[in-house]
């Protein structure tokens, strides 16, 4: 059994001369963007599970909130078509880094 945001996968170890099938995980990955006050802000590569938190820390660490209180909601992933996004509304606007 995997655990969300993992896939098992089969392969074929080779060591000493010898090889054998062998079972394993490997993390899947997934672009998210992340739209803040209903505009597009950033796309992220990352393991999909513990978006919100994601969300969070990333604006947190780019200064765009110093608290949770500046968070007014945060809508869960949505997807449309083979696009995937969260929304975070702020209670106040941000002007988004810049490189």
């Amino acid at each position: 059994m995997t655990e969300k945001g993992s896939q098992a996968i089969a392969y074929v170890d080779c060591r000493d001369d010898e090889c054998r099938p062998l079972d394993g995980v490997v993390p899947v990955e997934d672009a998210i963007a992340l739209h803040v006050n209903g505009r597009p802000l950033v796309r992220l590569m990352c393991t999909p599970v513990l978006l919100e938190e994601l969300a969070l820390g990333f604006l947190f660490n780019e200064g765009l909130i110093e608290e949770l209180a500046n968070v007014q909601e945060i809508k869960p992933l949505q997807l449309r078509d083979t696009s995937r996004w969260m929304d975070v509304w702020l209670q106040h606007e941000i002007e988004p880094p810049r490189l």
